[in-house]
């Protein structure tokens, strides 16, 4: 029986057909014999409007009625086909996963898009070859031209090229496109992001001469002390013509003005053939290129004819030397951390088509934040990337484009029939990348599984370059990484690594693999976190543990945070939409927000924490208070600094100034601040010191901070000035009645003030200083908060795939079941209501015994004369906590706020430190940050005081009362800043919307205002963790602990 011959888009062994092999993609110019006018350019873009029609199914049918589609971009977010698809780590419904199956893919699922592309070639490229590229488009490409047949692609993140000179004709001509929604390459591209098809990057013509250099790059060898670079140029050369041609090949260097000649040679070329031509030669005193000083050339080759006339290719080029010495990463002999982020191409409105706009404001961003490494996850990007990385000075991990992430226990594995696609992956990355000096690192892919395909594609690599180090992170043999890299490895494991142990670790049955490794393993490698500390929206919570560990450790590379932007999607009505609001069936939800930035780019806070942390020089106070300063910078010119300070009192300026810096690379100084420490008597003071850039620069302007630090100084005396303003409150108690089940208290001062507790649920219900009752419902304890995604814990990964991994349908009803935390303080039941007087002042005692503490949970007010109210709030938890503290629902009137306190972007416990200290003042519509998925947000800690007020001026002022017996060093931390406390003063959030809403609401646009202002005023709020996807992992000193006693103290009075 004759078998069946396999369809090219279903056979792994099949990477294209006519398609050029892979080259560096170079423009090239002419300059005719004496031509001093300059060069003529040979490319052309197609980009813009095509037509384009969709057929349901994988065959290609004939062209019918055709629509219109903007290339470059995808379908699905242009109104074509079935809707966008976002996965995490599994295939479509469709795409079978049963080894003895793959590949398949039903044909029902699958969608061809086909386009049509009119155009014209300038007649002055006649005599030229014509090439026709498309730099992208997923899952394949079937190229025709004028009814021919150009050729044929798989592999979907690199450019296709084919020749086409032999298919146009005069005038007019046509191009047909068709691409298939999935292949069998769908299974070699299982990453994390929708699923989106077209032809997404850039369309052009280009043409080249009959003799041309097809394809070069440049290997350099910097001597021991860097001052002399040995020179490689390699090109290769093709003759197209029918006869033997005569050309001289040439390569130079510029630095601005000045020319580097790397050498020429004169070759004979016979009809037809490609040869390779290696130039040599020798760049004294070269300028070293690095992420804080990118020094690039110009790198020219050039054929000159035999008429004088002069074919010419430029890329930029920069000379750098990437080392691994005992274990330690070295960037032109220094070392270097990889202060990084993975990186997905997306944008919220176009997908998988990036604007060079777009590229230009990623790169900007990162450079602002401090971000020097990028991982391009996982896949390559754009070429246009690459380009301003080695611009702005980025370092570069390159991954190929293989992820088989939901059958990775299957592919590649040790197959030897997926060499030539593994080969293909690699090699068209590596030719076409490879002169970029931003390009540190090649990665052999993400989650593709382990086995000796990775120790071939290991050495392959090696081959083609064996002047980079190589990374994989799924087999962690020498053999396949020059690091031992890992994902998502919390603290803990990483001191042990610190200190050279082994690691045994359990793991978590259905969901997490356990790691074991013994310490040979990974001593004497760099250890780097290709993916760590996961950004899910509202995330990022000890953050800086990470890198307390990583600076004491040189063998500690650095890490990738997970990762830089959200992969929302923007409605046609601008909300944000995520998996499963298409209709598309199975779906990851909102696993697709775990971005530094909005898909718009908005800056999330957490970004603030990466720019901190991330900082390059470490600033400190000594005990005799001058202030040492360390520049981690491995190279940038210490001149381009200024140091600024000022001290606050109560936060509000009081002196301020500048002072000469001049620092030089990996060393450190001293400073004398000269603030007048005879002026603080009373208040609080800080010191806040900054490192701001002289002059404006390629992402920053003049005057930008770069770094900061705040200290407390030991002078004045807070404390005592708040306790006596409470003391000398002046006014008088006029009445303490009952009226019903109310008991009431009234008196005067700068006007009549009322306050009332209901005694049957011992809860206060009235504030009223003369404008009316401030409060809308009555003031109550809360412990519970609208979760973060990381609160969810593992219920973010949905409830059908829970029951797939876990199969016990008993436990994942119990994980989706109600938090017992929710409405906490309604669940118990009023013991004891008293009131009494003291000192002139009333106090009344409020107990209730509620099942989720451990005895009475205690409310105690001081009423005052003037109608202040002290707060004294206690409980010993039976369960960890959310938050501990009060809520309060005002009029919608009172929606300014004014505050002491870090601000005025969010802050949380474990995610804090670049958040300053200060004195803000905002409208409450402004208080939120509006993920993606609503959620906890907003929240201030450190809150000396906060003020609510209305357009007149009235108002309530609430004052910390508890900073003076719980603030302690960081206590799960112990070497870090002694200085820095956990809880220093109490946290507040305040929304035009409720807790209640915004745990219910799924989109954003699904808030709306409630016509009151929803006031949380807290001792305590827990931090927001992010060590692992979707699941905080509060450190210990994060957390609001059972069985520990809570207390929270307040001063509520009027705002005159």
């Amino acid at each position: 029986m004759k078998k069946e011959r396999k369809k090219e888009w279903m056979d792994f062994s099949v990477t294209g057909r006519k398609k050029e092999k892979a080259r560096v993609m170079a423009q090239p110019y002419r300059i005719g014999p004496g031509n001093k006018e300059g060069a003529e350019e040979y490319r052309i873009s197609l980009n813009g409007c095509w037509d384009f029609m969709l057929a349901e199914g994988e065959g290609i049918p004939e062209p019918a009625a055709w629509g219109k589609i903007t290339v470059p971009g995808v379908w699905q977010l242009q109104g074509w086909g079935k809707p966008p698809i976002y996965l995490a780590h599994s295939f479509p419904e469709g795409v079978e996963t049963s080894p003895e199956k793959i590949p398949y893919i039903d044909p029902a699922v699958n969608e061809t898009g086909i386009y049509r592309k009119k155009f014209s070639v300038p007649p002055g490229w006649k005599n030229r070859e014509i090439y026709l590229v498309f730099e992208s488009a997923k899952s394949d490409l079937t190229v025709y031209v004028n009814g021919r047949e150009a050729g044929y692609s798989k592999g979907s993140m690199l450019p296709a090229e084919f020749r086409i000179t032999s298919c146009l004709q005069e005038g007019g001509n046509e191009i047909i496109a068709a691409v298939r929604k999935y292949t069998d390459a769908s299974y070699l591209e299982n990453q994390d992001m929708w699923v989106l098809s077209g032809i997404y990057r850039d369309v052009y013509l280009q043409a080249e001469a009959r003799v041309h250099v097809r394809d070069f790059h440049l290997d350099s060898e910097l001597s021991e002390d860097y001052t002399r670079a040995e020179c490689r140029l390699t090109a290769e050369v093709i003759n197209r013509d029918m006869t033997v041609r005569r050309v001289t090949v040439e390569g130079w260097l510029e630095d601005g003005d000045e020319c580097l000649k790397l050498g020429e040679r004169e070759e004979s070329l016979q009809p037809g053939e490609c040869r390779t031509v290696v130039l040599e030669g020798t760049v004294n005193r070269p300028g070293l290129w690095s992420a804080q000083t990118p020094y690039l050339y110009s790198l020219h080759a050039a054929l000159w004819m035999e008429d004088g006339s002069c074919e010419e290719k430029t890329v930029f080029y920069g000379f750098r030397k990437i080392e691994i010495k005992d274990g330690v990463f070295y960037v032109n002999g220094r070392k270097v951390k990889l202060k990084g982020v993975n990186r997905h191409d997306f944008d919220g409105d176009t997908g998988w088509a990036i604007a060079p706009e777009r590229y230009e404001e990623d790169v900007r961003i990162m450079k602002r934040h401090h971000i020097n490494a990028v991982r391009t996850s996982h896949y390559p990007d754009g070429a246009y990337f690459y380009e301003l990385c080695d611009r702005y000075g980025l370092y570069v991990m390159d991954e190929c484009n293989l992820e088989t992430h939901g059958v990775r226990s299957v592919l590649p594995g040790d197959k030897e029939e997926f060499r030539p696609v593994l080969q293909d992956r690699l090699e068209r990355m590596i030719v076409r990348d490879r002169n970029h000096p931003c390009v540190i690192l090649w990665s052999l892919g993400n989650e593709a599984g382990k086995g000796e395909n990775f120790r071939w594609m290991y050495d392959a690599c090696k081959k083609l370059d064996p002047s980079r180090p190589v990374h994989y992170e799924g087999d962690k043999r020498k053999e396949c990484s020059d690091f031992l890299s890992a994902m998502y490895y919390p603290t803990e494991i990483m001191k042990q690594m610190a200190a050279g142990q082994d690691i045994d670790v359990e793991g978590v049955v259905g969901l997490a693999e356990g790691i074991r490794m013994k310490k040979e393993e990974y001593i004497g490698r760099p250890i780097l976190l290709c993916e760590y500390a996961h950004c899910m929206e509202n995330s990022l919570g000890n953050f800086q543990e990470y890198w307390d560990i990583f600076e004491r450790c040189d063998q500690m590379t650095g890490g990738f945070i997970w990762d830089f932007t959200d992969q929302a999607i923007h409605g046609k009505k601008g909300e944000w939409l995520y998996g499963g609001d298409f209709g598309e069936g199975k779906t990851n939800g909102y696993f697709c927000a775990n971005g530094l930035t909005g898909a718009d780019r908005s800056l999330h806070p957490a970004i603030l924490q990466v720019k901190k942390t991330y900082q390059n020089f470490r600033i400190g106070r000594k005990d005799n208070g001058r202030i040492v300063i360390r520049n981690e910078n491995c190279f940038a010119d210490e001149s381009i600094y200024e140091l600024r300070w000022s001290v606050m009192r109560d936060g509000s300026i009081t002196e301020e100034g500048i002072l000469p810096f001049s620092l030089a690379p990996e060393t450190e100084d001293e400073w004398e601040i000269p603030y007048e420490k005879e002026r603080m008597q009373e208040g609080e003071f800080i010191l806040t010191v900054s490192l701001c850039r002289k002059n404006d620069c390629l992402w920053a302007q003049k005057g930008e901070e770069e770094a900061f630090e705040q200290f407390i100084l030991p002078f004045g005396n807070a404390k005592n000035s708040r306790r006596r303003n409470t003391a000398e409150a002046s006014g008088q108690i006029t009445d303490v009645r009952r009226e019903g089940k109310k008991e009431l208290f009234t008196g005067k001062a700068a006007g009549k003030w009322k306050i009332a507790f209901d005694r049957e649920t011992g809860w206060m219900t009235e504030l009223d200083y003369g404008d009316g009752n401030l409060l809308c419902s009555p003031m109550k304890a809360e412990y519970y908060r609208a979760k973060t995604d990381n609160d969810r814990g593992i219920i973010n990964f949905g409830r059908q795939e829970l029951l797939e991994r876990l199969g016990d349908e008993a436990m994942v009803n119990r994980l989706f079941a109600p938090d017992i935390l929710a409405g906490a303080a309604e669940k118990g039941h009023l013991e004891q209501f008293e009131l009494w007087e003291e000192d002139g002042w009333r106090k009344v005692r409020v107990s209730f015994i509620n099942p989720l503490f451990e005895g009475p949970l205690s409310f105690l007010y001081t009423i005052h004369a003037d109608g202040t109210v002290e707060v004294e709030h206690k409980g010993t938890p039976k369960t960890d906590l959310y938050r501990f503290g009060m809520r309060l629902e005002l009029p919608g009137c009172y929606d300014g706020i004014r505050w002491y306190g870090r601000g005025p972007e969010e802050s949380y416990c474990d995610r804090k430190g670049g958040i300053r200290l200060g004195l803000y003042e905002r409208r409450v519509s402004e208080m939120e940050h509006r993920y993606m998925r609503p959620q906890e947000n907003g929240n201030h800690c450190d809150v000396r005081f906060v003020e609510i007020r209305e357009k007149q001026g009235s108002g309530i002022r609430i004052e910390d009362g508890n900073r003076d017996f719980i603030r302690k060093p960081r206590p799960d931390v112990p070497d870090a800043d002694s200085k820095e406390a956990v809880w220093d003063g109490m946290n507040f959030s305040v929304h035009t919307y409720s807790q209640e809403a915004l745990d219910k609401a799924e989109h954003i646009h699904e808030l709306s205002d409630s016509g009151h202002i929803h006031l949380h005023v807290d001792a305590k709020v827990c931090g927001v963790g992010g060590d692992l996807p979707g699941i905080a992992l509060l450190k210990e000193g994060y957390k609001i602990r059972k069985k520990e006693e809570q207390e929270q103290r307040f001063v509520l009075r009027r705002l005159s």
